[in-house]
This record gives C-alpha cells, structure tokens and sequence, in this order.
C-alpha cells in the first residue's frame, strides 16, 4: 500500500528499476531543418540503462575525425564527448 510517507522511496525505486514506465527517445535528422529522420531509437528500463545507451547511441551518431601529427593519431570528434555526456545527464 502507497502512503504519503513511503511514496517518494516508491517511484524512486521505480524510476532506477527496469520497469520504469519513462522513455528516452533520440532523433537523428538529415536535413538542417530537422524535418526528415536519418535515425530515431527509443530506450527502456531503469533511467540508468536509458542514460548509458542513451550516450552510446550519441556517440555512434558523432564522427570522428583523425589527423596525424607525425606518428601521432589525433582524433577529434562533432562533439566534445563531456558536452555530450553533459547534455544527456542535464536532459
């Protein structure tokens, strides 16, 4: 039984389980004007599992470009993987 005391430990616990009912979505658009889909997933289950496939997912999404300095790889990639990890945890 839900009372006001246990209720917040109670959708806490729904929220990090796999059942919770939130969703994570990501959409990935061809065009500037984001009015047609390259790529669109929707992720599932704890909102810890959402976050790491969540990022994963960006990550495959963000080119990599290598430049060498001498031996040396140098790969830089669309997006700082911070920001991105930042923009995930702050969504």
């Amino acid at each position: 039984m839900i009372t006001p005391e246990n209720k917040l430990s109670t959708n806490l616990a729904l929220i990090i389980s796999d059942q919770c009912e939130h969703t994570t979505k990501i959409a990935v658009f061809w065009d500037d004007a984001n009015t047609t889909f390259k790529d669109s997933k929707e992720f599932k289950g704890s909102v810890f599992k959402q976050l790491d496939h969540a990022f994963d997912n960006l990550m495959l999404c963000n080119r990599t470009k290598s430049n060498f300095k001498g031996l040396e790889r140098i790969e830089k990639w669309d997006y700082p993987q911070e920001s991105l990890r930042e923009a995930s945890l702050n969504a």
